[in-house]
């Protein structure tokens, strides 16, 4: 309810909420048409097949120019949509600040880019900022889409992966984008809950991991880059979270002997791509734990 609470119509627009619940609810979600009769509101209840799956769905049944995604956990700020409509200008991508919620602390996270770009070497640009830690280019609610550019190219979410299913979105919407266009307003608020999901151990995490890097390696292999050092900042930025929510997960239950084996072989594994990284790329704490990893 908060999250359909925050969203607000901009002047002379028409808004669309499609709801889409990934599995049966344990509620009657008929009320949402009672309940907010000024607002355009479709649910569909889809077989349980994970967030991609969910937002495909979502896809199909959207009508709209443009589509937003809004994940059930978070709001919008006041006017967010307006602030990406103001700027959109028959762009196919709009970039705007967010609003990062942790506790008692808001913080409001800028875009990368703080003007319009309408070249094809800039959009690469922003592209390859995709593959990088720390850039917010891969994140996939602080933006708004074409929706004929989606159809057109039968742009979908990748429903085979369960991490990075953002970034690898956004990075093959990306190929075919000409416009951007940013707004330093927040357009978004990312609430995190102290007990996400990637704090918890899950023996299938670095299985997954390894997956979502392989769509990303063939992603980048089609667009043959010159410059493979961004696919391996990539690369080594998702070690890095196998090595903190997997191999040193204090849930993992594993003993010292046993975190050293997995170590050792994921060291074996990655040092390529480590060896070739930006490793100016990554904050200080980061660019540490890269260290003594190496």
């Amino acid at each position: 309810m908060r999250c359909l609470d925050s969203i607000e119509c901009p002047q002379n627009c028409k808004v669309e909420c499609v709801i889409v619940f990934d599995g049966q609810p344990e509620f009657d979600v008929a009320f949402l048409q009672d309940a907010y009769v000024d607002t355009d509101i479709r649910y569909i209840i889809a077989e349980h097949g994970g967030v991609s799956h969910a937002r495909n769905v979502g896809l199909d049944h959207a009508s709209g120019e443009y589509v937003v995604f809004i994940d059930v956990d978070d709001v919008l700020p006041k006017e967010g949509l307006s602030n990406l409509f103001d700027v959109i200008d028959n762009a196919e991508l709009v970039v705007g600040s967010f609003l990062k919620v942790q506790g008692k602390q808001e913080s409001l996270i800028r875009p990368s880019i703080d003007a319009a770009i309408s070249t094809p070497a800039g959009v690469l640009e922003y592209q390859l900022g995709v593959l990088l830690p720390d850039t917010g280019n891969g994140l996939l609610w602080n933006k708004m889409y074409s929706m004929q550019c989606i159809n057109e190219h039968a742009i979908r979410f990748n429903e085979s992966i369960s991490v990075g299913e953002d970034s690898d979105f956004v990075y093959r919407y990306l190929i075919h984008v000409h416009t951007i266009r940013v707004t330093s307003k927040p357009v978004y608020t990312y609430i995190r809950m102290s007990n996400t999901a990637v704090t918890a151990f899950r023996a299938s995490y670095e299985q997954r991991i390894f997956r979502s890097m392989e769509i990303m390696r063939e992603n980048v292999t089609r667009q043959q880059l010159r410059d493979w050092s961004y696919f391996s900042t990539y690369y080594t930025y998702h070690i890095l979270l196998i090595i903190v929510h997997y191999i040193f997960n204090p849930n993992n239950q594993w003993s010292v002997a046993k975190e050293k084996e997995e170590y050792e072989v994921l060291w074996r594994i990655a040092v390529n791509e480590i060896n070739n990284c930006k490793k100016k790329e990554f904050n200080i704490a980061k660019r540490i734990t890269i260290f003594c990893f190496r």
